[in-house]
């Protein structure tokens, strides 16, 4: 079919390319899983690795902390983001458009290293704002931060909003009249609930938990900065730990890694068997009426209390945030000669590091957003609109690394380069490692998008051009680009946010060179330096509403819908 029909050395250097990103990096962990040296050394096979890792009977204890932080923030994040999207979508409560800008706008100006430090600054033991006002007036603070309670709080503060833009479409698109006739019948609203609604959502809701509880089980920033106090390890920061020992123990890390790929794995093809040969209709061309229900006295409490708990859940830790970057010392409201100073915005937009890791982290964000979704459009064509025998693997593959914890990709990556040279140049510590990085992890949820916009294209469209004489170019550039400009513009922004926000996935492959800003983030967190954290934070977050707001422009400018606007 058009380009890839005139013969078949594109279609195979595309496949070539995406499995050499994806399949290689995890094969040289597995490999190096039951090697006993770095690659290109002289070493044996063996076991080694995993019987260290499991002779630790500290690892059984992760591995149970890990299922249960995923577990309570799983149930959480999903209950609210369903309530949030029944209300929202579902009824004439009033402010539902204000609650759905702010639900969006939390997901993408409150990154999730800003957040965790903003509620460290509220509820760090000893220093936070609200635990100190709790000692000095009941005697006890009021909450740790750094405890496991602490860990599954801070992660629900930044992913409702996410499982709520995952959610939102399948709440708008149900039928209200299946409702009305379940209570025309005689059912009460629980009955309607139980039998009609929650049944026909639960393909989207079963997809939110799975999603949740992977993400969860592959968690790492929240952990990492909140857990290592209170000696709460799971398995990503494991992973990070035994990198980190003197000397490196690289043998049980690449072990430990495997196993938590195993796990996030098995839990995908879970989801594949639950969901993969079931079928909900809830639109169908008879009649489709997405009526509101009617929440009669009950519409204003239930905006007050769902906008109260946003309000709580995203204004504190971004409020004391920005105060803190304006602090002489973080937590100290009694200084002599006044606790507010602009120092640390001088110190910080004067300081190399934190300079080179905002060049780092545009260029970043750029090369990954751009080429992630060029990839993308490029896979997804070939999965929906052709039918070569190897696109089903090609689908496959590409889809791979969303189930790749960020920090075993890094792992992955790190080994699979630390002594590869291509053209006598090292990429390890390099920045286009890097960006090979984002990139893997990034381009699987660009191809879902593509591939959810092109199914609802006509083939007949580039039959018609190529019959006219049109060329393949000319087909892309007339006919695929217009209709796919909603997809390629909002698979973009979200590869662009993600290069920002994550740390994860580049926490073992950066170096002097290559720092961005949320590498720059964390090592001002380990000397201790909360003031410039701070400000690191701030600038993360700008960046993000920068190219948030340049891609809201630019749809404005030539008619395409933003996220929001085309989540159903």
């Amino acid at each position: 079919m058009g380009f890839f029909r005139l013969n078949t050395v594109p279609r195979m250097a595309l496949f070539g390319c995406v499995s050499f990103l994806v399949l290689y990096p995890l094969a040289m962990m597995l490999i190096g899983s039951f090697r006993t040296e770095m690659p290109g050394l002289p070493g044996k096979w063996g076991l080694a690795g995993w019987i260290e890792c499991y002779s630790d009977p500290a690892m059984f204890k992760v591995i149970w902390t890990t299922v249960k932080i995923a577990v309570a923030k799983t149930v959480l994040a999903v209950v609210i983001a369903v309530i949030f999207s029944w209300a929202i979508h579902r009824t004439n409560m009033p402010g539902r458009q204000i609650l759905d800008t702010a639900l969006y706008l939390n997901f993408f100006i409150m990154p999730p290293l800003p957040v965790i430090l903003g509620w460290v600054l509220l509820f760090s033991p000893k220093t936070g704002v609200i635990n100190q006002w709790f000692s000095r007036n009941f005697g006890s603070p009021l909450f740790d931060i750094f405890s496991m309670s602490g860990i599954v709080f801070v992660m629900l503060s930044f992913s409702i909003s996410f499982y709520y833009m995952f959610l939102s479409p399948s709440f708008k698109s149900m039928d209200i009249t299946l409702e009305e006739a379940a209570r025309t019948s005689g059912a009460s609203g629980f009955q309607t609930l139980r039998k009609i609604v929650l049944p026909l959502l639960m393909p989207a809701i079963l997809a939110a938990t799975m999603l949740s509880f992977i993400r969860g089980m592959e968690a790492f920033e929240a952990p990492f900065f909140l857990g290592a106090r209170s000696g709460i390890n799971v398995l990503s920061t494991k992973i990070f730990d035994y990198i980190n020992l003197e000397p490196s123990n690289y043998m049980a890390a690449l072990s430990t890694g495997v196993t938590l790929l195993a796990i996030t794995f098995g839990l995908v093809v879970l989801q594949w068997k639950l969901l993969g040969t079931r079928e909900f209709v809830t639109v169908t061309g008879k009649g489709y009426r997405p009526r509101l229900m009617n929440l009669g006295m009950w519409r204003w409490p239930v905006f007050i209390l769902l906008a109260v708990f946003l309000g709580c859940l995203t204004l504190p830790p971004l409020i004391i945030l920005i105060q803190t970057t304006f602090m002489k010392i973080a937590g100290f409201y009694e200084l002599p000669g006044g606790i507010w100073t602009m120092d640390n915005y001088r110190e910080a937009l004067s300081h190399p590091d934190i300079l080179k890791a905002i060049k780092n982290t545009i260029i970043l964000a750029l090369s990954v957003a751009t080429i992630a979704i060029l990839l993308s459009t490029l896979v997804a064509y070939v999965v929906v609109k052709t039918r070569f025998a190897e696109r089903k693997a090609l689908d496959l593959i590409a889809w791979l690394p969303w189930a790749v914890p960020g920090i075993v990709m890094s792992l992955a990556l790190l080994w699979a380069w630390i002594f590869i040279k291509p053209f006598g140049f090292s990429l390890y510590g390099s920045l286009p490692l890097v960006i090979i990085c984002m990139i893997t992890v990034s381009f699987p949820i660009g191809t879902r998008i593509m591939a959810s916009n092109m199914i609802q294209i006509s083939k007949e469209l580039e039959e018609s051009a190529r019959v006219s004489g049109a060329s393949w170019t000319q087909s892309l550039l007339r006919i695929w680009l217009p209709l796919l400009k909603n997809g390629l513009m909002n698979g973009w922004i979200l590869n662009f946010t993600a290069s920002v926000r994550v740390l994860a996935p580049v926490i073992l492959l950066f170096g002097p060179q290559s720092i961005v800003i949320s590498t720059i983030f964390y090592e001002f967190w380990s000397r201790g330096n909360i003031e410039m954290a701070s400000v690191v934070g701030v600038l993360q977050s700008v960046i993000i509403v920068v190219g948030y707001t340049f891609i809201k422009l630019m749809g404005s400018l030539g008619g395409i819908k933003t996220e929001e606007e085309t989540a159903a």
